[in-house]
């Protein structure tokens, strides 16, 4: 709906038990026809003119170029969220993203990124948090995904993919248990790559937080922070050397989470 009520949209959806499918055309958010169309099971939609209704809106849009740079940021995203899945990114004749479906995340990151960028890599395996509170069930937070070894340093968070429950987002808590598991690793202005999965009960984590849905808030916000932060800094402990390894930070040398969440 809200994608219809500002372009010229048609929608061309079939389920695999409809003998036939439907077209439905619609432009500035009013219905112009609802047809029955022969179709293969699935579901198309095609956006057109996007806000041909609005010029006040149109007018801040950025340059072509910046615009594909958020498609293609977005379409990667959701590539690596559903490896089972294949998606394909076009400007024009020219291609700028096709990945099948793999069975592993593992194949994904190649297809995504190459051998190369594989290899900087650690798999985090799968960690989990346990959270128990007096007469509540027992709540397990999971985390998977992978992060860069410390000589892979990025100038900027464009590196960082992060999902809870499969849904995208850009939360200020984990950014920072990232930035803290790498603590004394790479320089303070530098930053990793980070593919992470997070995974809990739907009931404790509020989606509705901002409008865009990017940002979260978690019921145990520091017990999260602190699990993503400490299996990340595991991992890393694990995969290097002892001898060359700096001692694990104190907590007064980080800012501490109860400072950060004010």
């Amino acid at each position: 709906p809200s994608i219809g009520s500002v372009s010229r949209l048609v929608l061309e959806t079939r389920s695999a038990d409809e003998t036939t499918g439907t077209r439905v055309e619609v432009a500035g958010g009013k219905i112009l026809r609802c047809d029955e169309i022969a179709a293969s099971p699935g579901t198309v939609i095609t956006v057109r003119d996007l806000f041909f209704n609005v010029p006040a809106r149109k007018k801040f849009l950025r340059s072509e170029q910046t615009e594909l740079a958020h498609i293609a940021s977005l379409v990667t995203h959701y590539s690596l969220a559903h490896p089972d899945k294949t998606f394909e990114l076009l400007n024009g004749a020219a291609g700028l993203l096709h990945v099948t479906p793999v069975a592993t995340l593992r194949e994904r990151v190649f297809q995504v990124f190459g051998s190369q960028a594989l290899e900087d890599l650690i798999d985090l395996g799968e960690r989990t948090r346990e959270i128990a509170e007096a007469e509540e069930p027992v709540r397990i937070y999971t985390l998977t995904g992978f992060v860069s070894r410390p000589q892979v340093q990025k100038n900027n968070r464009n590196s960082i993919y992060i999902f809870v429950n499969g849904r995208l987002i850009r939360d200020r808590l984990l950014m920072h248990a990232i930035g803290s598991s790498y603590h004394n690793l790479i320089p303070p202005a530098c930053y990793p790559f980070a593919l992470l999965f997070l995974h809990c009960d739907p009931a404790e984590v509020d989606v509705n937080v901002h409008p865009s849905k990017t940002e979260v808030r978690f019921r145990h916000g520091s017990i999260v922070h602190d699990f993503v932060r400490d299996a990340i800094r595991e991992r890393l402990m694990e995969t290097r050397p002892a001898p060359s390894f700096p001692p694990s930070p104190q907590p007064a040398a980080t800012m501490p989470y109860s400072e950060f969440s004010q």
